[in-house]
């Protein structure tokens, strides 16, 4: 019976050829776009996950107009964060974060007081950085020649 089957679906194969064509091609589309939707929901599922209130994190950004319509940039004005946090109660707390993008600095190798060097840039935070992201800060940092 199997063997039956199988020859039967290569005859309809060699038989019908624009049609298995069209029937794969969409198919195996369908199947890339499930598959690379899945991915973005999964990676959009895991922002935040690293933080206790991580449901309660919430990242400002700012549409700019430009010749070619809107544009969305992370990059937001430098009192924004204290504007929030002084005129919404919803609004806890706020860290502001200034990456290397902005300015021309020294290049920095940090350490973990062992042998393992790794290299970093210049990154701005406003005093809280660390408490409210509960990252362990003791690591030592030395300035690359």
């Amino acid at each position: 019976m199997l063997k039956h089957n199988i020859l039967l679906f290569f005859r309809n194969i060699k038989k019908h050829k624009s049609t298995f064509l069209i029937n794969t091609i969409g198919m195996s589309t369908g199947l890339a776009c499930a598959l690379f939707i899945t991915i973005w929901v999964m990676d959009e599922m895991s922002v935040n996950t690293f933080h206790e209130k991580g449901d309660r994190l919430v990242q400002i950004l700012e549409n700019l107009p430009t010749p070619n319509g809107i544009e969305t940039d992370d990059v937001t004005q430098g009192p924004l964060a204290e504007a929030l946090a002084n005129e919404f109660p919803e609004v806890e707390q706020t860290v502001s974060v200034v990456d290397d993008s902005w300015f021309e600095g020294e290049k920095f190798l940090l350490s973990d007081g062992g042998d393992t060097f790794f290299s970093a840039t210049n990154q701005f935070a406003s005093k809280n950085f660390f408490p409210f992201f509960r990252i362990p800060y003791s690591m030592e940092v030395l300035i690359r020649f």
